[in-house]
């Protein structure tokens, strides 16, 4: 009985390991490509507010003057689950992610406001905005229901190509006429 307790702290140790590592890490799968996706440098700021990871995303586009896309998913969901390892794999969205600024939320409460579920609640969606935080509503995978969702790499390479062409022509984002993907 005395060498059951060191074994089931061993167990339990190396069970408990992985996962902290794996969380701390932050990385849900979504980076094999080695995409740089933005976080907050801090959680709070100077007077004592906290940063968000949308704060920290607009204020590098605009500094950066690049456009950002926001990838909104949840650990537990199935069709994300799906497009996670294609999207990781994909090399043509590792080399267009270098011209945004990316964001990423598996967190239920982050981005839960309207203006990040312009046609529902959905996951995943994909959104894009100019370096000023303007969405680009018409940047859509199609027309009906589901909008911002993209099935493959393929959908989301021709909307990052078409945000990026939005932002070299300095052309204001559009609130109608949306252009199916």
């Amino acid at each position: 009985m005395k060498h059951v307790a060191p074994i089931v702290l061993v167990l339990a140790v190396a069970t408990f390991v992985p996962i902290c590592i794996c969380a701390d890490g932050d990385d849900d799968g979504w980076n094999e490509a080695g995409i740089e996706w933005t976080s907050p440098d801090s959680a709070w700021d100077e007077r004592g507010n906290k940063i968000t990871a949308w704060d920290a995303a607009l204020k590098k586009a605009a500094s950066e003057k690049k456009p950002l896309m926001l990838l909104i998913h949840r650990t537990w969901c199935g069709a994300c689950k799906s497009l996670r390892p294609k999207f990781a794999s994909s090399k043509e969205i590792e080399q267009l992610a270098v011209n945004f600024v990316m964001v990423k939320s598996a967190d239920e409460s982050e981005f839960a406001e309207e203006q990040f579920s312009p046609d529902g609640g959905y996951i995943p969606r994909i959104l894009f905005f100019d370096d000023a935080g303007r969405h680009m509503e018409d940047i859509v995978q199609r027309e009906d229901k589901y909008m911002y969702f993209h099935p493959d790499p393929s959908s989301i390479v021709k909307a990052m190509s078409q945000a990026l062409a939005r932002v070299a022509t300095e052309e204001p984002s559009a609130t109608s006429d949306k252009t199916e993907l």
